[in-house]
């Protein structure tokens, strides 16, 4: 999302990518900041440097890679509302490639080849969502019309919202574990071997969240295997190193983190943006708050 975003008595430094950031007095005058979507993460440590800062508007939902650069007493916003919709869409699109096996096709494409085989349906599938937020619902909600039976996980037990207790039992029945939740230190390698053994063989994992939630290797070993079928919108390293294995598994499919980066998203972005100035201006109360400032 680039251009201005005309609110009157705001005065805008363009901030694009890392190269072209501003510095010296820009940095020291700016007391409301967007970083750039999916900017370069050097680029962060310019929060640091900014001692007038009083709110941290970001484009993106999860915010785990920006707290540590602000101080406490600035205020961080995530973008909920922008991207859910977005991310929902690639959530089912990635499970509907894998279960109709896409990748094989666009393979055999290549080299046309025929290769007549039969597929799987999503209709009826056991499907756990790791996340009770706005992207899990939006997912549920896509899911449903495909007939599926979904299950929730979050931190509160409540309707067809399950917690984390119940994941090992849930998962021994689950043909389908989709992971969207926010990355805390408490989901960091949550997805590990012992979680991925509890599903049963030919189970489909989709990750919309953030890489690190899972860990790398066990997702490798498994999808090694054979035994389950990945798809994988997020890695741990991000981006994942050309030479890595899953990159040539058959049974993992990869895209590079474009969840949210739609041709909605700069509307929506635009709109959330401009809605925090003016809440900043009539001295409102701001929306979306993940870490309140001093």
């Amino acid at each position: 999302m680039t251009g201005e975003i005309n609110v009157a008595g705001v005065t805008q430094e363009t901030w694009p990518d890392y190269p072209n950031m501003p510095t010296g007095e820009a940095l020291a005058a700016a007391e409301f900041v967007v970083p750039p979507y999916m900017g370069d993460s050097r680029g962060l440590v310019a929060l640091s440097e900014m001692p007038n800062l009083k709110v941290c508007q970001l484009l993106t939902i999860g915010y785990d890679d920006v707290v540590a650069h602000v101080a406490p007493s600035v205020t961080v916003c995530n973008a909920k509302g922008v991207h859910e919709e977005s991310t929902g869409e690639l959530a089912v699109a990635l499970l509907l490639a894998l279960v109709k096996s896409l990748p094989t096709d666009i393979r055999n494409s290549a080299s046309s080849k025929w290769q007549h085989f039969r597929r799987g349906t999503l209709s009826g599938l056991n499907v756990v969502i790791l996340g009770a937020g706005g992207v899990a619902s939006a997912i549920k909600q896509r899911l449903d019309a495909f007939d599926c039976n979904v299950n929730l996980i979050g931190q509160k037990s409540r309707g067809n919202v399950k917690v984390l207790a119940d994941l090992p039992e849930l998962l021994k029945k689950t043909q389908v574990l989709i992971i969207a939740l926010p990355l805390t230190d408490d989901t960091r390698g949550l997805i590990d071997e012992s979680i991925l053994s509890l599903l049963p063989d030919g189970a489909y994992v989709v990750n919309v969240a953030r890489g690190p939630v899972a860990v790398t290797d066990a997702i490798t070993a498994q999808a090694l295997s054979g035994r389950l079928n990945f798809a994988l919108d997020v890695v741990d390293p991000e981006p994942l190193p050309a030479e890595h294995v899953l990159w040539t598994l058959p049974n993992v499919l990869i895209t590079p983190h474009v969840g949210g980066n739609t041709d909605a998203f700069p509307v929506r972005g635009r709109r959330l943006v401009r809605q925090q100035l003016e809440n900043v201006l009539m001295g409102a109360p701001l929306v979306n708050v993940v870490r309140a400032g001093a």
